[in-house]
């Protein structure tokens, strides 16, 4: 019983972390592209902050829905949302619909994960008892971290997978940094950005 209850347990705790690293990356991916199309700091701390805003105003009541209703509808809306917010900047590009679907990619990823973190404690801590739930809420914690890890590797996979992966357009030559004569006047290091 007690390797079943685990082999779950890590099965969600896996499916956590490919959520986390979606998020991570569309978080990352999303600033590094509104610099790339020159928008300015306080654009890009907008767009920061959208992650963070509505989870902030939302996750008390997301908590009550889903002890409401359970955790399958809010971990499959939570999937639903990160995977549309890593497809947006493909679909819609910046080219030619401007700035507002990066803000609606952050506000997506932003939400979506605040149902998976909610959810998946909830049920971790369901699955878990008193023996094992600090081992079982310790694997989440690495996981998330391997995730977060993960997010620089996946920028070094090939340009098809990436584009599939984290929602990048096309090759991100803002990665790299540029080359620039700061001896000459008027120029300023910017970070390679």
């Amino acid at each position: 019983m007690f390797i079943i209850k685990m082999t779950k347990i890590l099965k969600i705790v896996a499916f956590m972390a490919l959520l986390h690293c979606g998020f991570t990356s569309s978080r990352v991916i999303s600033t590094l592209y509104a610099l790339h199309y020159g928008q300015p700091a306080w654009m890009v701390g907008v767009v920061l902050s959208t992650y963070a805003a509505i989870p902030a105003l939302i996750s008390i009541h997301v908590g009550k829905f889903i002890d409401k209703i359970g955790v399958r509808i809010p971990i499959t809306v939570s999937f639903l949302m990160i995977s549309a917010a890593c497809l947006m900047p493909i679909l819609f590009p910046y080219e030619q619909f401007g700035f507002w679907p990066i803000i609606v990619t952050s506000l997506l990823a932003g939400t979506g994960f605040v149902f998976t973190l909610i959810s998946g404690q909830g049920l971790i801590g369901h699955l878990s008892n008193n023996k094992n739930r600090a081992t079982a809420f310790t694997y989440q914690s690495i996981a998330f971290s391997i995730s977060g890890v993960n997010r620089t590797g996946c920028s070094r996979l090939p340009d098809r997978s990436r584009k599939l992966l984290l929602g990048v357009r096309r090759r991100a030559d803002f990665c790299a940094p540029r080359r620039r004569n700061l001896s000459a006047p008027g120029t300023r290091p910017t970070l390679g950005l």
